[in-house]
């Protein structure tokens, strides 16, 4: 489980990566984020809509984002604030398949900013 210090939680923040971030997407989620000067570490938000399925579903798809971003945050080589969306094709996948799409999203954020 992706550490609590690790995420947006301040209504403020993901509001200022959704107004001012760059958007990247993939088959199973898109990813909304900013490049942050002041912070040690980054921190992500993670938002399943209603169109996705009830609870169950969403709280799933939500955990599986959390620990696909939480094995791969280790090649971030900036402090971003990020917001990962979840698709509706993510609900029927496990944790192997969304690994790699994870890996390109955090991969892409990396190279966008020229870190």
């Amino acid at each position: 489980m992706l550490s609590q210090k690790f995420r947006l939680n301040k209504d403020f923040e993901i509001r200022r990566v959704w107004r001012f971030g760059k958007k990247l997407e993939t088959d199973f989620a898109s990813l909304r984020f900013v490049r942050i000067f002041d912070q040690p570490f980054s921190r992500f938000a993670f938002v399943a809509s209603k169109k996705i399925g009830n609870a169950v579903v969403r709280h799933r798809t939500l955990r599986l984002l959390r620990e696909a971003v939480r094995q791969k945050m280790e090649m971030l080589r900036g402090n971003f604030w990020a917001v990962v969306t979840a698709k509706k094709s993510l609900t029927e996948k496990k944790l192997n398949d969304v690994l790699p799409q994870i890996e390109f999203l955090l991969g892409k954020m990396n190279s966008l900013n020229n870190v």
